[in-house]
């Protein structure tokens, strides 16, 4: 008989969003209201990288710092047996573009310090490290899989936005939008492919695109952009979706932008009454990131 798998192995690929996601909701639906018991989840380090391993191996409870003063961009938990998931993860690229052209804080307070493969390599004194954001990505999905992907269903949960934007506001602020929609309907459809390819095997794996919603009216960037970007970037991701779903079948698309603005009312992303779903000027709120898991959670049971 086939081995019997459930209790999916949970990755957000993404960024700072995916990060507060995880330690808001993702985290307490793994371990329970004993967050503070909760493993951490080394699954990115160099000495797992190229094992293919039960889910109980190549893991530590230590604690680390990911730079002094910065922010830690990887993590996560293996989960409680009484949780409907098996693990959860979180890992932040830096968009979509390949060239290493990303804005300063990728290379400062968001690194990935001793990563030791693919897609980073650590600055030489006074220097900077070498970035290729999607094989940084790609890599991180290869190792969350070669962890779980023997005992578990993998549901990778992808997005890509507010790199991709800051980095058209602070390096390429003329850039015109369709240039710009170009570039990253090429880039990301390249890692979507990319990543799709690493969690073929299962039936029962999934990848979901994700679009972004709208920030609000007085992020730093909003002077330098107009809404038809935002507007675009999940355009793209929706066709991206619709054009690979024939050959990489664990596709789903969740269409968060649709969600967060049907639940921002009548006045759109700009009103009032959209504002509780954000924390600050980017971030979505608690109740924000509720909305985001439940819809998570139900497109990777379908």
């Amino acid at each position: 008989m086939p081995e019997q798998r459930s209790r999916p192995a949970v990755l957000l690929l993404g960024d700072s969003r995916d990060r507060l996601l995880y330690q808001d909701v993702a985290l307490r639906a793994c371990t329970g209201h004993n967050a503070s018991a909760h493993r951490v989840l080394w699954w990115v380090e160099p000495f797992n990288a190229n094992r293919s391993s039960d889910a109980a191996d190549g893991y530590s409870t230590k604690h680390q710092v990911e730079m002094k003063g910065g922010t830690e961009m990887k993590g996560g938990a293996i989960c409680t047996p009484s949780s409907q998931w098996s693990a959860v993860g979180y890992f932040g690229h830096y968009g979509v573009a390949a060239d290493g052209r990303y804005i300063g804080a990728a290379y400062t307070g968001h690194g990935h310090h001793d990563w030791q493969g693919p897609g980073w390599t650590d600055a030489i004194v006074g220097g900077r490290p070498q970035v290729n954001s999607p094989v940084l990505a790609a890599e991180a999905v290869r190792r969350f899989v070669a962890a779980f992907g023997r005992s578990a269903p993998v549901v990778v949960v992808l997005s890509s936005m507010l790199w991709d934007l800051a980095r058209r506001c602070l390096n390429e602020p003329n850039q015109p939008l369709s240039d710009w929609r170009a570039g990253f309907h090429a880039n990301y459809t390249a890692l979507a492919r990319a990543v799709g390819a690493l969690i073929v095997g299962h039936p029962e794996n999934r990848l979901l695109l994700t679009t972004g919603y709208f920030p609000a009216p007085r992020w730093y960037c909003m002077d330098r952009i107009t809404p038809a970007f935002i507007l675009e970037s999940a355009r793209v991701v929706r066709e991206t979706a619709l054009s690979l779903r024939h050959t990489i079948t664990a596709i789903r698309l969740v269409d968060l932008q649709k969600i967060f603005l049907n639940r921002s009312g009548t006045g759109g992303w700009q009103s009032e009454s959209a504002s509780h779903l954000l924390r600050d000027d980017r971030h979505a709120s608690l109740a924000g990131c509720r909305l985001a898991w439940g819809a998570f959670a139900r497109a990777a049971s379908h």
